[in-house]
């Protein structure tokens, strides 16, 4: 949700230039690209849109839980949460954080495939707590059980964006 009460969602930056029209997977247009972060070297991959529909938003993750907030990249890496996604291609996948997290990227085990970039990433606390996490980018070509997703926390600080 922007600052100004809007409600924005969040896709990979390579998914979308700025003011392109978002439609659902049958063609219904849901919004716009407002601001595209995506950087010349690939960082920054992310994307905001500002959806001009009355669409329902639901924070229940199907086979995850209520989402409860969101995660920074440092508390990912002191915590070491457990990482699921929800692609579009490849449904559900969770798996463990490889390395540390930063800014740009944070690294889990999970599947992904063509169709799976830009959808939420989130990570499951030992308490439970399911919090936003990211946004997937993408997979590694030579490691596909590896895939790597954008940390939100940014971003929702630079957007003025609450979960």
């Amino acid at each position: 949700m922007g600052a100004d009460g809007r409600p924005r969602a969040l896709t990979a930056g390579h998914c979308g230039e700025e003011l392109k029209a978002v439609t659902t997977p049958g063609g219904v247009p849901v919004g716009v690209v407002a601001a595209n972060g995506l950087s010349r070297d690939g960082s920054d991959d992310i994307s905001i849109i500002d959806l001009h529909t009355a669409l329902q938003i639901d924070t229940r993750i199907p086979g995850v839980g209520q989402v409860d907030g969101f995660i920074t990249p440092d508390e990912m890496n002191r915590t070491r949460p457990l990482l699921c996604k929800k692609g579009v291609t490849t449904g559900l996948s969770c798996g463990q954080m490889i390395g540390l997290a930063d800014a740009g990227a944070v690294a889990f085990h999970g599947s992904s495939q063509n169709g799976d970039s830009g959808s939420p990433v989130y990570a499951v606390t030992a308490e439970g707590r399911v919090l936003a996490a990211g946004i997937l980018r993408g997979h590694d070509l030579d490691k596909p059980d590896v895939v790597y997703a954008v940390p939100i926390a940014p971003y929702l600080q630079k957007w003025s964006l609450s979960v």
